[in-house]
């Protein structure tokens, strides 16, 4: 089992910490789909959130 030394928690609203996230050397990235993203932009940050998560992980990590 790997152990997890460190989380990165990364906003999906800010574009910029997405596109970086998994440059930081973090042993695990959390993409956070707040609350506050408005119903129109749902659909938007979560294909965002599916395209970072194919830089460094798995589609899996997008899901609930």
């Amino acid at each position: 089992m790997h152990l997890l030394r460190s989380l990165l928690f990364v906003p999906v609203l800010q574009q910029h910490f997405l596109d970086k996230a998994h440059l930081r050397g973090s042993d695990a990235i959390i993409l956070d789909l707040e609350d506050s993203i408005v119903p129109e932009e749902t659909d938007v940050k979560v294909q965002s959130c599916i395209l970072a998560a194919g830089r460094g992980g798995s589609a899996d990590a997008c899901s609930g």
